[in-house]
């Protein structure tokens, strides 16, 4: 019973954390609607999504509990945005390419990051599988999309993958998960040097290749849960070494 209700809690942390940046990216909305492009938009509210993984980590020192707040706040956003969903405007602000898209996606997306905490923290025993998988992920997809969109203009030509994707794209995608897995791990973790470049380099060309393979912003799910793999195999490795 006490898991709930420290579920609770930490729901309440989210939220607050959530609706300080969810204002602070009203306002620019608000006076730069005409120069942000919808895309830059859709990433902007991408990268608030998966930075939401940070208090669910460090405000409680419970796996169960972050799983628990989850829950809460999956029912609490699908019962409000089915409301939201009615409104006009509700679809422009948040720039939707199909009805109820947010919330389907954005449903599976914290499931995602439930299984992502409940098998890096719970059954690893390390919260920083969760958290540098999920962060890493959001920032290469969203660095991804944006030079991708804003400058790429060669498109992938392979069998089977997604040639909507341009070459800078994914270069940009690498980069960016390589680079904050890096930095991410150097600042938190213990792990040998050798260890730390050899699972970004692999997290990042692996990463290219999902990401590549990843139809209609699948990769969002995709991208998290092969990257918590990875970091589960390396922490799992570098015990026996």
């Amino acid at each position: 019973m006490e898991l709930f209700i420290y579920g609770l809690k930490l729901l309440g942390d989210l939220l607050a954390y959530l609706g300080v940046l969810v204002f602070i990216l009203l306002i620019i909305r608000f006076f730069f609607k005409n120069k942000i492009k919808d895309f830059v938009w859709r990433k902007m509210m991408h990268l608030v999504a998966f930075s939401s993984i940070i208090p669910l980590i460090y405000n409680t020192d419970n796996y169960l509990v972050s799983i628990i707040a989850i829950g809460y706040f999956i029912i609490l956003f699908v019962i409000g945005l089915i409301f939201l969903e009615r409104e006009e405007w509700f679809h422009d602000l948040l720039v939707e390419k199909y009805p109820y898209e947010i919330i389907i996606s954005m449903t599976l997306f914290y499931l995602v990051m439930g299984s992502d905490i409940y098998i890096g923290w719970g059954l690893c025993l390390n919260r920083l599988i969760p958290l540098i998988s999920i962060c890493a992920s959001g920032f290469g997809d969203a660095l991804g999309a944006l030079i991708g969109k804003g400058y790429g203009s060669k498109h992938w030509r392979v069998k089977g993958g997604d040639n909507k994707k341009t070459i800078v794209g994914s270069l940009a995608l690498f980069f960016g998960i390589f680079f904050l897995t890096l930095i991410l791990l150097f600042s938190l973790s213990s792990m040998p040097w050798w260890s730390i470049l050899s699972v970004s380099l692999f997290m990042g060309l692996i990463s290219m290749v999902i990401e590549l393979y990843s139809y209609k912003g699948t990769d969002n799910l995709t991208l998290p849960l092969v990257n918590m793999g990875i970091l589960v195999l390396y922490f799992y490795l570098i015990t026996l070494l």
